[in-house]
């Protein structure tokens, strides 16, 4: 199964949520775009799609995987 990644990152002072290279948000501060990509995560989810979210560290000493969100089961 493919697993979608969604990319948080500080770009000229905003800080942007991508998925395959396509920005799909800019948000002021980090927090916010956390949030965003969480709910994109999230409904990709709901349609069977697993997502996780890669961010950025602020002083950009690296990068940080955040847990796999897994598709929801599917019901009887």
């Amino acid at each position: 199964m493919r697993t979608h990644e969604y990319v948080v990152c500080l770009n000229d002072d905003l800080w942007e949520v991508c998925l395959n290279g396509r920005l799909l948000s800019a948000q002021p501060t980090r927090r916010e775009a956390l949030n965003v990509a969480d709910i994109l995560a999230h409904g990709a989810a709901l349609r069977g799609q697993r997502s996780k979210i890669l961010a950025d560290i602020v002083d950009g000493r690296g990068t940080v995987e955040l847990p796999t969100i897994e598709p929801e089961a599917q019901g009887a």
